[in-house]
C-alpha cells in the first residue's frame, strides 16, 4: 500500500501497512510530521518510537519548502529504496541511513544530503547521483565502500579526482553520463592501471571504455 502527497496536501491509508512512500509536489508544505505522527501506532513517547515496519521504498520529490521529515520515514530500519529529489531545504539530524538500504538515489539540491551523507550500512550496493549543483561528491562519500554501482547523471560542475573513488573495491559498475568534467578526467585513453582496475564495466557518456585500460 502507498500514501501519496501531492500539491495541495498529503494523505495516508493505513500508515502501519505502508510499503511504499511517496511525498511529491508539495509547494507549501514545510514539515512532514504532525499529522502523520497522529495516524501512526506508538507508545506515545515521542517520534523515535513510531514504526512503519513495512516501508521499503521512499520517494520524496519536489517540495521547495520542506525542511524536516521524520527518522521513522526516511531512516526506517526496513527501508531498502530512497530517492530524493529537489528538495533544497531539507536538513535535521543525519544519524545514519537505514541498514537494509540497498539503493540510494539523489537528485538536483536535496538540502543537507546534497552535502554529507549519513552512516551507510553495509547492505547498500547502488547510489545515483543526478543534477548535483555542487562541485565535488558529498562529505562522508569515501564511506560507501560496500556499493557495486555509481552513477553520475547530469552533475555540470561535480569534478574530482579519480583517486577519491579508489576505496569503492567492489564496485562493478561506473557511470558516468554528460557530466562535461568529469568526462574529460575518465575517458577514454586515461591509465586506469593505479585507479580503478578493479572495475569491470566503466561507462562514460554511454561509451564502455573498458577495453581503454589495458
Amino acid at each position: 500500500m502507498a500514501a501519496i502527497a501531492r500539491r495541495r496536501g498529503w494523505r495516508l491509508e493505513a500508515p502501519s501497512n505502508l510499503v511504499t512512500l511517496t511525498l511529491s509536489s508539495c509547494k507549501n508544505l514545510s514539515v512532514y510530521l504532525e499529522e502523520c505522527e497522529e495516524m501512526v501506532p506508538s507508545n506515545n513517547q515521542g517520534e523515535g518510537d513510531i514504526q512503519l515496519p513495512r516501508l521499503r521504498e521512499v520517494l520524496i520529490q519536489y517540495c521547495p519548502k520542506l525542511k524536516e521529515v521524520p527518522h521513522y520515514i526516511v531512516f526506517s530500519p526496513t527501508l531498502k529504496k530512497l530517492e530524493m529529489n529537489d528538495c533544497p531545504e531539507l536538513g535535521g539530524s543525519q544519524p545514519r541511513l537505514p541498514p537494509l538500504l540497498e539503493y540510494l538515489e539523489l537528485s538536483g539540491d536535496v538540502g543537507v544530503f546534497s552535502k554529507s551523507l549519513p552512516l551507510v550500512g553495509p547492505n547498500l550496493k547502488s547510489v545515483r547521483i543526478l543534477f548535483s549543483p555542487h562541485s565535488s561528491l558529498p562529505k562522508g562519500f569515501n564511506q560507501l565502500t560496500s556499493i557495486q554501482s555509481l552513477g553520475l547523471y547530469r552533475c555540470e560542475t561535480l569534478d574530482f579526482e579519480r583517486e577519491e573513488l579508489k576505496h569503492l573495491t567492489m564496485l562493478q559498475h561506473l557511470r558516468i553520463d554528460y557530466c562535461r568534467i568529469l568526462r574529460v578526467r575518465f575517458g577514454e585513453g586515461k591509465d586506469w592501471r593505479s585507479t580503478l582496475s578493479h572495475v569491470p564495466k566503466i561507462i562514460i557518456d554511454n561509451n564502455d571504455i573498458t577495453r581503454s585500460r589495458n
